[in-house]
C-alpha cells in the first residue's frame, strides 16, 4: 500500500489539517516558547523537539518523512524549494512518492498543495526538525515547508509546526499518557485541561 493511503486510512484524511491538535480526539501539544531572544528560542525548540522526537521513534529505525508546500502544479516550478530541500539534505537518494492535494478556503479559492514522503532513518530526524523550526526565522539553510513525521505502523504523526511547539497525535491513549508523564513540564498550558480530559487524567 502506498504511503498516501497508509496516511489518509490511518488519520482519516485529516493528518494535514491545520491547526492539527483540534482535529483529533486524543494528542498532546508541547510548547517551545521559552525566553525572547532570537537564537537561544530556536535552539532550545530544536533541542526539545529532538529529545521528545528520539522517544517518540525510538522502537523504530526507519519513520516516514512527509513535506508539504503549496504552489503550482508542476513541481519543477518549485525549483528553489527543491534546492533549498537538497541543502539540508532531504531531496537526492530517497525514493519518493509525490501527490498533489487541493484545498478551497473560506473564500472559495483553490489551493495546490504538493506532499512528497519518503523513508528516513530514525537517526537523522534532527534534518526535518530543523527544517521545520528554521521556516519562518532567517536561519539558513532554510525551506518554506511544512513537515509531517509519521510512524505508521503505531500510527503516531509528529507535526512540528513551527519553532514555538509541536503536535503529537495518536490513538495510543496509553502511549500519549506516557509521553506527557515523560515530559509534563513542556504541555501546553492553554491546552493542558483539554488533554488530561481527553486521557482520563486528573486536573
Amino acid at each position: 500500500m502506498s504511503i498516501r493511503k497508509q496516511i489518509e486510512q490511518i488519520f482519516g484524511g485529516k493528518a494535514f489539517n491545520r491547526p492539527l491538535f483540534y482535529s483529533f480526539p486524543l494528542g498532546l501539544r508541547f510548547d517551545f516558547v521559552k525566553g525572547d531572544e532570537f537564537l537561544g528560542k530556536f535552539l532550545f525548540s530544536l533541542e526539545k523537539g529532538l529529545e521528545i522526537c528520539r522517544t517518540i521513534f525510538e522502537p523504530s529505525e526507519v519513520l516516514v518523512l512527509c513535506i508539504r508546500f503549496q504552489g503550482r502544479k508542476n513541481l519543477t516550478s518549485h525549483i528553489s524549494t527543491i534546492r533549498s530541500l537538497n541543502k539540508l539534505g532531504l531531496w537526492r537518494g530517497f525514493q519518493k512518492e509525490h501527490w498533489l492535494e487541493t484545498q478551497k478556503d473560506p473564500e472559495g479559492i483553490n489551493h495546490c498543495f504538493h506532499q512528497i514522503a519518503f523513508r528516513l532513518p530514525v537517526a537523522l530526524v534532527h534534518i526535518p526538525l530543523w527544517c521545520a523550526f528554521s521556516a519562518d526565522l532567517a536561519i539558513s539553510p532554510r525551506a518554506d515547508v511544512e513537515i509531517r513525521l509519521f510512524d505508521l505502523q503505531r500510527q503516531i504523526l509528529v507535526f512540528p509546526y513551527d519553532d514555538r511547539g509541536m503536535d503529537v497525535i495518536s490513538w495510543d491513549r496509553d502511549f500519549l499518557i506516557r509521553l506527557w508523564d515523560r515530559f509534563p513540564q513542556d504541555i501546553s498550558e492553554y491546552d493542558r485541561r483539554r488533554i488530561q480530559k481527553a486521557l482520563g487524567r486528573n486536573a
